[in-house]
């Protein structure tokens, strides 16, 4: 009996070592996971739908334009500001050493102004400027009249257009911070949403009681608006995405006039 199971065992060890010799079927299995990486884009547009080349030309009191610097988000959400730069555009100014041409023969009556482009500094010039700007809420620009309080074409005291404020108040913010006399920031108030737009203003007034010493003050001058944009993802508030917008503007990387 003994013998028997001895011989049992060694005969199926036997036929084990013989099947592993042989042709085997393994079970086997093949499984993908596919990650697919997409890198987002970040693209701002500004224009101004309603203004017109030759808008700013032979300005008097009463005149009334429309003026919309319009900034539209065309890719990812983000948080923008728009900054506002008020500009000399006066290429000559007086020649203090001029008198008449009895006086002073020979001498020109103006001479180059040094400050011709650059960020108006003189504060009381400056305010005044500021205040030509007007943000009516009834604004539409598919609609007529694109806005229904200032309406272009009629004219306005200083007075009545105390009423309306400098800028879009409901999304923008002032930054107190950052901005200097000539220059002014308005961060957009939470995240611009991609496809999403905002008016900074939306007229242009030259009251109808600004008298003759005033529009010397005004001079001629130029309104620049620029938008800056970036990737609201990553970021865990608004303070520190400004932050590094910042250090872009500040290192030189901020893109410019990027199209998506």
């Amino acid at each position: 009996m003994k013998k028997r199971i001895i011989i049992g065992v060694l005969s199926i060890s036997l036929i084990l070592v013989l099947s592993i010799g042989g042709t085997i079927a393994f079970l086997t299995d093949s499984e993908e996971v596919v990650n697919r990486f997409a890198m987002g884009d970040l693209d701002i547009e500004i224009e101004e739908p309603n203004w017109h080349e030759d808008d700013g030309e032979n300005l008097v009191p009463g005149t009334t334009r429309l003026k919309d610097p319009t900034i539209t988000n065309v890719q990812s959400d983000s948080y923008m500001r728009a900054i506002m730069r008020i500009v000399d555009d006066a290429e000559t100014i007086p020649n203090p050493e001029y008198k008449d041409e009895k006086q002073t023969p020979g001498v020109s009556k103006t001479i180059p102004n040094p400050n011709y482009g650059k960020v108006i500094t003189d504060a009381a010039r400056a305010e005044k400027i500021l205040k030509l700007v007007r943000f009516d809420s009834t604004y539409n620009a598919e609609n007529e009249p694109v806005t229904k309080n200032i309406v272009p074409g009629k004219m306005y005291s200083l007075s009545e257009l105390e009423s309306y404020p400098t800028v879009n108040e409901t999304n923008f913010t002032f930054d107190s911070s950052k901005s200097t006399t000539g220059t002014y920031y308005y961060n957009y108030k939470g995240i611009f949403p991609k496809n999403g737009t905002a008016v900074l203003f939306t007229n242009a007034v030259i009251p109808k009681d600004f008298s003759r010493s005033d529009l010397k003050i005004l001079g001629k001058f130029q309104i620049k608006v620029s938008a800056q944009a970036i990737q609201a993802e990553n970021f865990s508030s608004a303070e520190e995405a400004f932050a590094a917008l910042d250090e872009e503007e500040k290192a030189g990387t901020l893109e410019k006039n990027y199209k998506s």
